[in-house]
């Protein structure tokens, strides 16, 4: 008899392999909502080379001022398409084909589900990690800075396996806040072992990003410089996270069809 928590009831491996199918299929639309997040997270920066330009203008005044306003207009954006890009992949699984503007005015429709539960989320991580972090930066113990790394590594799996399928339910489901992060940890029980398996999938992403300061980690030594890395890092970045939002979705799937919510 299979029990309920086997994780062979849900295999990460078949969703890993089914996303991958689907991927191929519909790459070139994924692709192109994926490009188009990257320029909108990353319009400050582009905003900060055209600098030297206003600057030759004398206009230094008016990219000053203007900077904030670029901003949150790259947040805003952002948000819109990552929301677009998880109602495009929800939509294509259900042989529904949204283009590129429809994907984004998806996201217009569902912003506000979305950021209030990552606020909420990012509340949570706060409150939990608020603590250890401080202990960390003031504590000169090594036994005492092991142990808080160790309680803040196990606080960040326990929530990512909990609460990794909130923003996704927010968006699919449109719903938010404190509904969206107690659904995803009552549709987790009972297949923890499989969802820790599809967590460490996921978090490929954020340690590519974060690769860039790997050379800060072996003495500069890295072939290349921290510059180039980081945005080498960023456009593979481009490619891996349209996949991961189609396993995450997929997975949120099988799991609402085994648990029958």
């Amino acid at each position: 008899m299979i029990r309920k928590n086997d994780s062979r009831i849900i295999s990460i491996s078949a969703i890993l392999k089914e996303g991958l199918n689907f991927y191929k299929v519909h790459f070139k639309h994924l692709i192109m909502l994926s490009s188009l997040y990257f320029i909108t997270d990353n319009l400050n920066f582009f905003w900060g080379v055209a600098k030297p330009l206003f600057y030759n203008l004398e206009l230094e005044s008016v990219h000053s001022i203007l900077m904030v306003p670029v901003i949150l207009l790259s947040l805003y954006m952002s948000i819109r398409v990552t929301v677009g890009i998880y109602t495009s992949i929800e939509g294509r699984l259900n042989d529904k084909q949204h283009s590129v503007r429809e994907a984004i005015n998806k996201g217009n429709e569902r912003f506000w589900a979305f950021v209030g539960t990552s606020i909420l989320l990012g509340l949570i991580y706060f409150m939990i990690f608020m603590i250890p972090v401080f202990i960390l930066i003031f504590a000169e113990n090594i036994a005492i800075k092991v142990i808080c790394n160790i309680i803040i590594y196990i606080s960040a799996l326990y929530l990512m396996v909990h609460y990794q399928f909130g923003v996704f339910h927010s968006v699919l489901d449109q719903s938010s806040g404190s509904q969206a992060l107690n659904f995803s940890k009552n549709l987790v029980e009972g297949y923890k072992i499989p969802v820790v398996k599809l967590s460490i999938v996921t978090t490929i992403p954020f340690l590519m990003f974060f690769a860039n300061r790997l050379p800060g980690y072996v003495g500069g030594q890295f072939p290349i410089n921290d510059e180039a890395l980081l945005w080498f890092t960023r456009g593979i970045i481009i490619f891996i996270s349209p996949y991961i939002s189609i396993v995450t979705i997929l997975a949120y799937h099988k799991l609402r069809g085994l648990k029958e919510i």
